[in-house]
Protein backbone atom coordinates (compact mmCIF):
# COMPACT_ATOMS: atom_id res chain seq x y z
CA UNK A 1 0.00 0.00 0.00
CA UNK A 2 2.91 2.38 0.88
CA UNK A 3 4.86 2.00 -2.32
CA UNK A 4 1.63 2.15 -4.44
CA UNK A 5 0.80 5.82 -2.60
CA UNK A 6 4.67 6.91 -3.16
CA UNK A 7 4.16 6.36 -6.57
CA UNK A 8 0.67 8.80 -6.84
CA UNK A 9 2.37 11.20 -4.50
CA UNK A 10 5.58 10.98 -7.38
CA UNK A 11 3.75 10.91 -10.51
CA UNK A 12 2.93 14.30 -11.16
CA UNK A 13 6.12 14.84 -10.78
CA UNK A 14 7.32 12.27 -13.33
CA UNK A 15 4.34 13.71 -15.73
CA UNK A 16 5.47 17.31 -15.93
CA UNK A 17 9.44 16.35 -16.48
CA UNK A 18 10.36 17.47 -20.27
CA UNK A 19 11.15 15.01 -23.03
CA UNK A 20 14.42 14.71 -24.39
CA UNK A 21 12.71 16.08 -27.54
CA UNK A 22 11.69 19.22 -25.68
CA UNK A 23 14.73 19.93 -24.26
CA UNK A 24 16.45 19.77 -27.45
CA UNK A 25 14.01 22.06 -29.01
CA UNK A 26 13.88 24.28 -26.64
CA UNK A 27 18.00 24.52 -26.37
CA UNK A 28 17.79 24.84 -29.80
CA UNK A 29 15.42 27.73 -30.52
CA UNK A 30 16.88 29.63 -27.35
CA UNK A 31 20.80 29.36 -29.15
CA UNK A 32 19.17 30.46 -32.76
CA UNK A 33 17.16 33.69 -31.16
CA UNK A 34 19.26 34.67 -29.14
CA UNK A 35 22.98 33.81 -30.45
CA UNK A 36 25.98 36.56 -30.75
CA UNK A 37 29.26 35.81 -32.83
CA UNK A 38 32.43 36.21 -31.03
CA UNK A 39 35.02 37.55 -32.32
CA UNK A 40 38.58 36.54 -30.53
CA UNK A 41 41.84 38.10 -31.62
CA UNK A 42 45.10 36.26 -31.55
CA UNK A 43 48.23 37.72 -33.59
CA UNK A 44 49.33 34.62 -35.88
CA UNK A 45 51.67 34.65 -38.83
CA UNK A 46 51.40 38.59 -38.95
CA UNK A 47 47.12 38.52 -38.91
CA UNK A 48 44.46 39.09 -36.57
CA UNK A 49 42.72 35.78 -36.79
CA UNK A 50 39.08 36.49 -35.77
CA UNK A 51 36.49 33.38 -35.13
CA UNK A 52 33.34 34.80 -35.98
CA UNK A 53 29.51 34.12 -36.75
CA UNK A 54 27.86 30.36 -35.38
CA UNK A 55 26.15 29.13 -38.04
CA UNK A 56 23.90 26.50 -36.36
CA UNK A 57 23.91 24.72 -32.94
CA UNK A 58 22.71 21.02 -33.52
CA UNK A 59 21.61 18.10 -31.81
CA UNK A 60 22.07 14.49 -32.78
CA UNK A 61 20.85 11.61 -30.61
CA UNK A 62 23.34 12.54 -27.52
CA UNK A 63 26.11 14.83 -29.91
CA UNK A 64 25.94 18.53 -29.48
CA UNK A 65 27.46 20.14 -32.83
CA UNK A 66 28.62 23.21 -32.85
CA UNK A 67 29.07 24.87 -36.32
CA UNK A 68 30.86 28.31 -36.41
CA UNK A 69 33.15 30.10 -39.58
CA UNK A 70 36.65 30.97 -39.06
CA UNK A 71 37.92 34.06 -40.90
CA UNK A 72 41.81 35.53 -41.05
CA UNK A 73 41.34 39.11 -41.26
CA UNK A 74 42.97 40.80 -44.17
CA UNK A 75 43.40 36.91 -45.88
CA UNK A 76 40.64 35.10 -48.08
CA UNK A 77 41.62 32.21 -45.86
CA UNK A 78 38.31 31.12 -44.40
CA UNK A 79 37.37 27.62 -42.74
CA UNK A 80 34.46 26.21 -41.05
CA UNK A 81 35.15 24.57 -37.85
CA UNK A 82 32.53 21.52 -36.11
CA UNK A 83 33.11 20.72 -32.67
CA UNK A 84 30.79 17.46 -31.46
CA UNK A 85 30.40 17.06 -27.83
CA UNK A 86 29.17 13.77 -26.36
CA UNK A 87 26.51 15.37 -24.00
CA UNK A 88 27.20 12.59 -21.35
CA UNK A 89 30.68 13.72 -21.10
CA UNK A 90 30.09 16.97 -20.21
CA UNK A 91 31.49 17.33 -16.81
CA UNK A 92 30.80 21.62 -16.09
CA UNK A 93 29.03 24.13 -17.61
CA UNK A 94 29.51 27.82 -16.84
CA UNK A 95 29.02 31.37 -17.97
CA UNK A 96 31.57 33.70 -18.33
CA UNK A 97 29.45 36.81 -18.77
CA UNK A 98 27.77 35.93 -22.67
CA UNK A 99 29.63 32.96 -23.10
CA UNK A 100 28.57 29.23 -22.20
CA UNK A 101 31.45 27.09 -21.81
CA UNK A 102 31.37 23.78 -22.10
CA UNK A 103 34.06 21.29 -21.01
CA UNK A 104 33.86 17.30 -20.96
CA UNK A 105 35.51 14.79 -18.79
CA UNK A 106 38.51 14.48 -21.17
CA UNK A 107 39.92 15.98 -24.39
CA UNK A 108 37.09 14.04 -26.62
CA UNK A 109 35.45 17.19 -28.33
CA UNK A 110 36.23 16.44 -31.91
CA UNK A 111 37.18 19.19 -34.00
CA UNK A 112 37.09 18.97 -37.62
CA UNK A 113 38.21 21.93 -39.92
CA UNK A 114 36.97 22.66 -43.30
CA UNK A 115 38.08 24.84 -46.04
CA UNK A 116 35.39 26.91 -47.04
CA UNK A 117 37.25 28.21 -50.65
CA UNK A 118 37.73 24.52 -51.87
CA UNK A 119 35.31 22.73 -49.60
CA UNK A 120 38.32 19.98 -48.79
CA UNK A 121 38.21 18.43 -45.03
CA UNK A 122 41.37 19.46 -43.29
CA UNK A 123 42.35 18.24 -39.74
CA UNK A 124 40.65 16.50 -37.04
CA UNK A 125 41.50 16.93 -33.89
CA UNK A 126 40.51 16.87 -30.03
CA UNK A 127 40.04 19.33 -27.71
CA UNK A 128 38.33 19.68 -24.10
CA UNK A 129 35.57 21.53 -24.56
CA UNK A 130 33.40 24.57 -26.43
CA UNK A 131 31.68 28.04 -26.09
CA UNK A 132 29.09 29.68 -27.55
CA UNK A 133 27.38 33.38 -27.18
CA UNK A 134 23.52 34.38 -26.69
CA UNK A 135 22.24 37.53 -25.61
CA UNK A 136 21.32 36.02 -21.96
CA UNK A 137 19.63 39.53 -20.83
CA UNK A 138 17.32 39.04 -23.93
CA UNK A 139 15.09 37.01 -21.34
CA UNK A 140 14.43 37.19 -17.27
CA UNK A 141 16.76 34.07 -16.33
CA UNK A 142 18.20 33.24 -19.30
CA UNK A 143 21.58 31.87 -17.69
CA UNK A 144 20.04 29.74 -15.04
CA UNK A 145 17.65 28.04 -17.43
CA UNK A 146 20.04 27.27 -20.11
CA UNK A 147 21.97 25.44 -17.69
CA UNK A 148 18.86 23.34 -16.45
CA UNK A 149 18.22 22.82 -20.18
CA UNK A 150 21.99 21.29 -20.61
CA UNK A 151 21.78 19.01 -17.38
CA UNK A 152 18.71 17.98 -18.26
CA UNK A 153 19.74 16.74 -21.16
CA UNK A 154 22.82 15.81 -19.66
CA UNK A 155 20.32 13.06 -17.56
CA UNK A 156 19.20 11.40 -21.01
CA UNK A 157 23.04 9.98 -22.43
CA UNK A 158 25.09 8.18 -20.94
CA UNK A 159 29.49 9.18 -20.11
CA UNK A 160 30.75 7.44 -22.79
CA UNK A 161 33.88 7.27 -20.56
CA UNK A 162 34.12 5.05 -17.57
CA UNK A 163 34.62 7.19 -14.39
CA UNK A 164 35.51 3.78 -12.54
CA UNK A 165 37.77 3.17 -14.93
CA UNK A 166 41.60 0.77 -13.13
CA UNK A 167 43.71 2.75 -14.99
Amino acid sequence: MKKYLFLLLLLPLIATSQTKAETEDWIISKFNRWKQNITNYDLQFGAFESYTDFKTLKIDGCNLIITTNKTISGLVDKKKEVRIIKIGDIEELKWYKDELFILTRKTNVLVKTYDLNTNNFETKTYVKGAKFKINTNAENNLKNRMLKALNHLKSFCKPTIDEKETF
